[in-house]
């Protein structure tokens, strides 16, 4: 019996991740450290918009609940962003498949002619659509907060629990803000021995700066920054497992 999976992410985000493990013959444990509030905002007039910018599942998630405009094309950080804004209703979707970076790369070479967008996005956020089209004459970017995000003062009691009782064998992390509110939620509890035999697995490498500040069994940053490559790493960690008798 494989040990179970911790989900770090905020409570829907984790709940669809928890359905995909699932799959694959794990347990989870659901621990968000970051609360998701979706916040009022005014849509500019549509008829000026030219496309929709998301840079997380969050930005799409908070931005349907307020809003039922599904008629622009929208251009997504990643898979998993992409998806969601699928579920959400839209059509026309761009996945960059990578970073932010990626994701206004794509926007400028996309952009043909003068185009206004608008990132609907949380209050922080490590990178600005924005500010990284700001040298692309052709596009305008419109920053819109549609979330904020909320550091929970401590670990679940569940998760503790789990944790301590040693029936978490990985942790996973979707962003580097998640991260980095785990580690300090740990070190605040005191208990960051509870992680020695738990493999952390991270969706890119600006995690590793923080989650390498808890003396984990094993790092591992999943070979591209999407779900499907972070879900991946633990179907072979399984298998490997299972071939060696560990099991």
């Amino acid at each position: 019996m494989s040990g179970k999976v911790l989900i770090t992410r905020p409570t829907l985000s984790a709940q669809k991740t928890a359905e995909a493990i699932a799959a694959i013959g794990f347990e989870c444990v659901i621990a968000p450290v970051i609360d998701i509030t979706p916040v009022d905002f005014d849509l500019p007039n549509s008829d000026e918009i030219d496309g929709f910018v998301f840079t997380s599942v969050n930005g799409v998630q908070s931005f349907c609940a307020k809003s039922a405009y599904r008629d622009k094309p929208v251009y997504c950080v990643g898979d998993t962003t992409a998806l969601a804004a699928r579920d959400c209703g839209f059509h026309d979707v761009h996945n960059a498949k990578g970073t932010a970076q990626d994701l206004a790369q794509m926007i400028h070479d996309k952009t043909q002619v003068q185009r206004v967008y608008v990132h609907f996005r949380g209050r922080d956020v490590a990178h600005s659509i924005g500010e990284l089209l700001a040298d692309s004459p052709k596009c305008t970017v419109i920053e819109t907060i549609v979330y904020e995000a909320r550091v929970l003062e401590s670990i679940s009691p569940k998760a503790l629990k789990e944790l301590e009782n040693k029936t978490i064998e990985y942790a996973l992390f979707y962003s580097t803000r998640t991260a980095k509110a785990f580690t300090n939620l740990v070190i605040k509890a005191e208990c960051p021995s509870l992680m020695k035999p738990i493999k952390a697995l991270c969706l890119g490498h600006s995690m590793v700066e923080f989650v390498a500040k808890l003396p984990w069994k094993d790092i591992i940053v999943s070979d591209t920054p999407n779900e499907a490559a972070l879900l991946s790493l633990l179907n072979k960690d399984k298998i490997n497992r299972s071939n060696y008798g560990q099991e």
